[in-house]
């Protein structure tokens, strides 16, 4: 599905080219003679590798690596042009990331933006409310657990029949509670900040998102 581009900030358009030139880069096509399914980094021609160490060094020049993350983070829970765009960014993201982990130059000696040192926010006003923190156990099995797309893309492959029942009930939990607004609430006031249980709790939610579970109420 091609990307609306009016639903991304135009500071971030620069992109356009190496989403268009890569296009899916999440889904991993299955490989019948090596039984295994392939990554696009296994993939991607010398063009698409040129189109994208091309894009990383314009990243790393307006130091917008952060900047990306966090958008996409707020888009995936936005209106539905949003999610997409944020969902072929975040692709392109995540595959910078896989071929600098793989020591694939150029992507290995870009230098990286420096980690988000900040301290946790203790605010009350931030805090996770009482009546949603039967979100706190579980995010922190699966938040943690599946703390990349990737992962996130192989939850069936991976988790037990317990860990996909208990997550599947964890999404009805939430759809029947009418919860999902509030947590969704609770997140964007977050933001960027560093509050306990924020980043588990997103990653949680994209991860049921990504399994095509239901926790949005009717």
């Amino acid at each position: 599905m091609a990307v609306d581009w009016e639903a991304v900030p135009d500071r971030f358009c620069y992109l356009r080219q190496a989403v268009e030139m890569c296009g899916e880069t999440r889904v991993l096509p299955y490989d019948p003679l090596l039984k295994r399914h392939i990554s696009f980094t296994e993939r991607a021609t010398k063009e698409q590798l040129d189109c994208l160490a091309s894009v990383q060094c314009e990243i790393v020049k307006r130091g917008d690596l952060t900047a990306l993350h966090n958008w996409c983070r707020t888009a995936r829970h936005g209106t539905e042009p949003e999610r997409g765009a944020s969902w072929r960014i975040g692709g392109i993201l995540a595959v910078l990331q896989q071929l600098a982990d793989q020591d694939v130059p150029p992507f290995c000696s870009v230098p990286r933006e420096a980690e988000d040192t900040a301290p946790m926010v203790e605010d009350e006003a931030f805090l996770l409310p009482e009546d949603l923190k039967y979100l706190v156990g579980p995010a922190l099995h699966f938040g943690e657990q599946y703390d990349d797309e990737q992962r996130m893309l192989r939850f069936f492959q991976e988790a037990s029949d317990l860990e996909q029942h208990e997550l599947a009930a964890l999404a009805e939990r939430v759809r029947m509670n009418h919860d999902w607004p509030r947590v969704l609430q609770w997140l964007n006031e977050v933001g960027a900040r560093h509050v306990r249980y924020s980043w588990e709790i997103d990653n949680l939610f994209h991860l049921m998102d990504m399994c095509d579970l239901k926790f949005e109420p009717e």
